[in-house]
């Protein structure tokens, strides 16, 4: 079986600067993670920022679609690798409440807690697919 190509972009633009990249998905979670291992070309700015935006494909289909959540830098005489985190967007989600003020009623689908928690959130503008 032939290996698929693993594409990352960054705020949309394709990103091919990196040593290597791990996906992380359970079956029985909601949310993915990656870590992404980059070597800082001298003289030129970073590549990626946090909370830039990330995906992740294989082949064609998206594994990882989040952003930039941390990053930790290690150098040597000959490198200066960067290793960043990236959290699938759902991580929001399931790392905060959805608080008092949200009320729903049975007979209600996932994306319609989704949609109404970030409403009550002051985020409406994030699309729930």
């Amino acid at each position: 079986m032939p290996s698929e190509e693993v594409t990352v972009t960054v705020n949309g633009q394709a990103f091919t600067g990196w040593k290597s990249v791990e996906v992380s998905r359970e079956f029985d979670s909601a949310v993915g993670s990656c870590s992404l291992e980059i070597s800082e070309a001298p003289g030129n700015p970073l590549p990626i920022k946090l909370n830039d935006d990330v995906q992740v494909l294989i082949g064609k289909r998206p594994v990882i679609t989040g952003y930039a959540f941390s990053m930790d830098g290690s150098h040597s005489a000959d490198s200066h690798d960067i290793s960043i985190t990236i959290e699938d967007q759902t991580a929001s989600f399931t790392d905060s409440t959805v608080g008092p003020k949200t009320e729903f009623q049975p007979e209600i689908d996932l994306k319609d807690v989704l949609t109404g928690t970030l409403k009550n959130m002051g985020l409406p503008h994030i699309k729930v697919i």
